[in-house]
């Protein structure tokens, strides 16, 4: 039998094989189905081809007049085993692909999307970009911003002459919105904040995604000299201010009809690889970014089930304290990751540590065994175990030592990598 060179030959015996292969599996499945002639014939005529394939004086014609013979048959009598489909021929493979991606999402790696900016500028939540007059992105700009960080592009343009003017909420200082009812991707029902601003007394409506305020927005499009890094001390200032009327807040901003008020993009939040294999082995260190799902959280189960990611900066035994911007752990200022001296310098984005609720000025607080205290890398505005309670539903346990803590076994993973979207923050998570 001579092979090397033949590629007719070496073709004929591949596919001789492969239908030996499945003759023997319809043979196993399918016997008891298969009308006793029908299936001695498939026996007979695969005894036929493995003789063929067996012979000394191997040829390429006997062998196709074998295969032919056993593939009339198997048509025959294969069912869905033959012949063989794309389903049926993948559909074991795919499966297998599913289980294995499953497996890897519930026990190895994770992806995560960032859903808030409690932890900016480490990890972003949406965000926005403001364009001043004249620097509006070109069309070709849009769509790389779209590629790079799946931007959206806003441009307000004035339907009439005067002064842009913003609604204050009477209760909280803030911008005034409402929630309204509106569809995901066309069909499915979602929810989007609408704010409303007047150019005079002509009204503008925007809508924004549920997820995303326009405080930062404006601060950088109307009130460019305040710091940013804290928009809810921004806009008590501005509330106190003589730019404030009762509800509402005159930006100085005159604008002519068909002119356009405010030009920004919202960018996507940061999508994370999470490690979930990792504390199976080994126990949360301070400075981690872990991610724990909320709804056994003492005094955040309560109100809310998603998934957070903060930065670990207790553990048992930990004395912490919050003193100007900095964090304080055992006496010394937190040591471990950029983002604890970052923010007691207020370098950059980085806004420095709020001592509010549970760890306000001059609060000092020890970590309870067997739990971790969590914060966000942006303090002013992060919802973390400072500040987490417990409903009306639950005053009864109100005085729970475990409140505001993050129980060891909650805490599924780290993240480890930032995936997308392609800004200077893409890469290796700290």
């Amino acid at each position: 039998m001579q092979l090397f060179g033949n590629s007719a030959l070496k073709k004929e015996l591949k596919k001789a094989k492969g239908l030996l292969w499945m003759a023997r599996k319809i043979d196993n499945y399918r016997r008891d189905v298969i009308a006793p002639p029908v299936l001695a014939r498939l026996r007979e005529k695969a005894d036929a081809l493995r003789a063929a394939a067996a012979d000394k004086k191997l040829e390429a014609a006997p062998l196709k007049k074998a295969s032919e013979a056993l593939d009339a048959v198997m048509r025959e009598c294969g069912g869905d085993f033959y012949p063989v489909t794309w389903w049926a021929e993948n559909t074991e493979t795919l499966m297998v692909a599913a289980l294995v991606v499953f497996a890897l999402r519930c026990f190895v790696v994770q992806p995560f999307k960032i859903p808030t900016n409690s932890m900016y500028p480490s990890y972003a939540g949406l965000t926005g970009r403001v364009y001043a007059q004249g620097q509006a992105p070109s069309p070709l700009e849009k769509v790389s911003n779209f590629v790079r960080y799946f931007a959206t592009n806003t441009e307000v343009i004035a339907p009439a002459d005067g002064e842009v003017i913003i609604p204050l909420s009477p209760s909280t200082g803030m911008l005034e919105y409402k929630t309204v009812d509106a569809k995901d991707f066309g069909v499915l029902p979602g929810q989007r904040r609408e704010y409303t601003l007047y150019v005079g007394r002509t009204p503008v409506t925007l809508r924004t995604p549920i997820e995303f305020g326009l405080e930062d927005v404006y601060l950088a499009a109307f009130f460019p000299d305040k710091d940013r890094k804290d928009a809810t001390q921004a806009y008590r200032e501005l509330v106190m201010s003589p730019a404030r009327e009762g509800k509402l807040l005159h930006t100085g901003k005159v604008v002519k009809k068909g002119e356009p008020i405010l030009d920004y993009d919202i960018r996507t939040g940061d999508f994370l690889l999470v490690d979930r294999m990792r504390y199976h082995f080994t126990s949360p260190k301070v400075g981690d970014p872990v991610v724990f799902p909320t709804k056994h959280i003492p005094g955040l189960g309560e109100r809310e089930d998603v998934y957070y990611i903060k930065r670990l900066v207790g553990v048992p035994g930990d004395t912490l304290e919050i003193k100007g911007h900095t964090l304080y752990r055992n006496g010394a200022p937190a040591e471990g990751v950029p983002a604890f001296d970052k923010n007691a310098r207020q370098e950059g984005d980085f806004a420095g540590y709020k001592p509010e609720g549970r760890l306000m000025a001059g609060q000092k607080m020890t970590v309870p065994a067997g739990q971790y205290f969590v914060m966000g890398d942006n303090s002013p505005v992060s919802y973390d175990g400072r500040l987490w309670k417990f409903t009306s539903e639950t005053l009864a346990v109100t005085d729970n030592p475990l409140l505001g803590f993050v129980p060891a076994k909650e805490i599924i993973g780290k993240a480890v990598f930032i995936l997308y979207p392609l800004s200077d923050r893409w890469g290796i998570a700290h």
